[in-house]
């Protein structure tokens, strides 16, 4: 199978997390590689020096974009949740 990643983006409450994180643990049920990429784990540990303006969240954007297609590149399935820039 080749690797994808599913994103799944919206406004702060409205969900992302919890559809991500059931979306990654079924797809770790059936046995294959995912990895799942929090918006706000990612801000956290890897973008802390970033601010909220349209530049710093395209930035954080990209950052996430570019993990998950390092996964991908790697075999493994990515599944985001982040806030809609």
């Amino acid at each position: 199978m080749k690797p994808f990643t599913i994103w799944f983006t919206g406004l702060s409450g409205s969900g992302k997390s919890t559809l991500s994180r059931r979306t990654y643990l079924e797809i770790r049920r059936r046995g294959l590689k995912a990895e799942l990429l929090d918006g706000d784990i990612i801000r956290t540990n890897f973008s802390q020096e970033l601010g909220f303006t349209k530049r710093e969240r395209d930035i954080n954007v990209k950052r996430i974009g570019f993990l998950s297609w390092l996964l991908n590149k790697h075999g493994i399935i990515s599944v985001v949740a982040a806030i809609a820039p």
